[in-house]
């Protein structure tokens, strides 16, 4: 029989079949010798007898993210609240990366804007505006959501983001499903994790993936020189007097230059450099 993984936990694996029956299943142990894990959005092959449910082939993927690990999604929704907690700009970024280079189409969905005022909303619509990515803002406690209804159709759509941003609040709103909400800790004053594992959710023809908040990413399997390639705004101004130009301490840099003339964020700016020194760090060649 033929599926789609739609849940992992642990060494289980839930598989709707095409009729949409779940079936719970293992991986063959042919898969652990081969270094492959099964993902949630993975096409399979499985089989049932008196010996159990058992995984037996994977379908080449279109796509794969390392974390949330989800493979085949075709669309991203990045969800930040600009308020409780704080909008974390470098790991939105990092998120961004993540997405672009697993060639998503990609939303970021900036979530409580009631509490912000128009000034700080508009500041990070400059930030962000030739990032790659559509902008949503919304409240999310108070708004239809049908823009982001409307963006997810026909997609396998990834949900991620900082831990009490209100992303199970817009998951629950936009699947007609009830979803665990979490809060923020009083003490820390982030997000509490109500997502514990990275689930596929049927909504009639398409598919969205809800997956754990986070507090901190790392995007250590890119080479730093790579980085830069996946900030857009880079691009209409790379034509830099060396090839090799990294945008950092080189003269005559053209990216340099339009971040000095405004025509790049330096939010945008600063978090490449940010980034860049911590792939530096994190960055294993072999």
């Amino acid at each position: 029989m033929k599926g789609r993984i739609i849940k992992g936990v642990g060494s289980f694996y839930d598989i709707m079949d095409e009729d949409k029956n779940i079936t719970r299943t293992q991986a063959k142990g042919v898969f652990r010798n081969r270094k492959i894990t099964p993902m949630v959005g993975d096409m399979v092959d499985f089989i049932s007898d008196e010996d159990g449910s058992r995984i037996t082939n994977i379908y080449p993927r279109t796509s794969e993210l390392s974390r949330p690990p989800v493979a085949n999604a075709t669309a991203g929704v990045i969800v930040c609240s600009v308020k409780n907690p704080d909008l974390a700009p470098v790991l939105l970024d990092k998120m961004l990366v993540n997405n672009q280079k697993s060639g998503l189409e990609t939303t970021i969905c900036f979530n409580k804007c009631d509490l912000a005022d128009e000034e700080f909303l508009g500041k990070l619509r400059d930030d962000y505006k030739d990032c790659g990515a559509e902008l949503i803002f919304v409240s999310a406690a108070n708004d239809s959501l049908e823009n982001i209804k409307e963006l997810i159709r026909g997609h396998i759509t990834v949900f991620s983001g900082v831990s009490g941003a209100g992303k199970s609040t817009i998951l629950s709103k936009v699947s007609g499903k009830e979803l665990q909400v979490g809060g923020i800790s009083e003490k820390s004053k982030r997000g509490k994790h109500t997502t514990r594992h990275v689930e596929l959710i049927d909504v009639g023809e398409d598919f969205i993936l809800d997956t754990p908040g986070f507090s901190d990413l790392e995007i250590s399997d890119m080479a730093p020189e790579e980085l830069w390639r996946y900030y857009p705004e880079f691009r209409n101004h790379s034509d830099c007097k060396f090839s090799t130009c990294l945008h950092l301490k080189e003269p005559d840099c053209n990216v340099k230059n339009a971040v000095k003339e405004g025509l790049i964020s330096k939010l945008r700016y600063k978090n490449y450099r940010y980034l860049y020194e911590e792939l530096l760090k994190t960055y294993k060649k072999y």
